[in-house]
C-alpha cells in the first residue's frame, strides 16, 4: 500500500502536507535540505536516496540500468528486468523495502532527530529483505552469504 501511495504522490511529505493546509516548518527535504520534499525527490532523486539506490542497484546487479528519477522509474525497472522471474521477484521485494526504509529513515529524522548513515541503511535493507525472502516466499536462498552478495540466483 505504501509504494502504491508513494507512486501516486499521496504520502505525507512536506509539500503534500502544505497542499492540504497543514503547517510545516519547512517544505525542504529532511534528508538533504536542498530541494522541496516531494515523494519522488525524497524517495529517489534526493542526494541521500540517490546514493542508497546506487548501492542497492549495484548489489542486485542492476547498476548498468538507467538511473531512476521517480518512484515509477524504480517500479518500471523491475517490470522491465529481463533476468529470471524469481530474481525479478526478489528485486521487487528489495526495491519495495528500499522505498520503505528511506521513508522510515526520513520519519526518524523528523520525529526522533536521528538519521541512519547510508551504509547502515544498506545493511538494514539487506538483512530485512533476507529475512522477508526466507520467511515469506518459496524462494530457496540457502545462506546469508549468498544473499549478502546477491549470488543466490545466476
Amino acid at each position: 500500500m505504501f509504494v502504491w501511495r508513494a507512486a501516486q504522490g499521496k504520502i505525507p511529505t512536506a509539500t503534500q502536507l502544505r497542499r492540504r493546509g497543514i503547517q510545516v516548518p519547512s517544505a525542504m527535504c529532511k534528508l538533504c535540505d536542498r530541494s522541496e520534499e516531494t515523494p519522488d525527490h525524497l524517495l529517489v532523486s534526493c542526494e541521500y536516496a540517490s546514493l542508497v539506490w546506487e548501492q542497492i542497484r549495484r548489489w542486485v546487479k542492476m547498476a548498468d540500468e538507467a538511473k531512476p528519477e521517480t518512484i515509477k522509474d524504480v517500479l518500471n525497472s523491475v517490470e522491465e528486468y529481463k533476468g529470471p522471474k524469481i530474481k525479478r521477484k526478489a528485486i521487487h521485494a528489495v526495491f519495495t523495502l528500499t522505498l520503505w526504509c528511506i521513508w522510515k529513515n526520513r520519519n526518524n529524522n523528523i520525529f526522533k532527530q536521528k538519521s541512519d548513515e547510508i551504509h547502515k541503511l544498506i545493511g538494514d535493507i539487506k538483512e530485512e529483505s533476507f529475512q522477508w525472502m526466507k520467511q515469506r516466499t518459496k524462494v530457496q536462498i540457502t545462506s546469508w552469504d549468498e544473499w549478502k552478495f546477491f549470488t543466490w540466483c545466476k
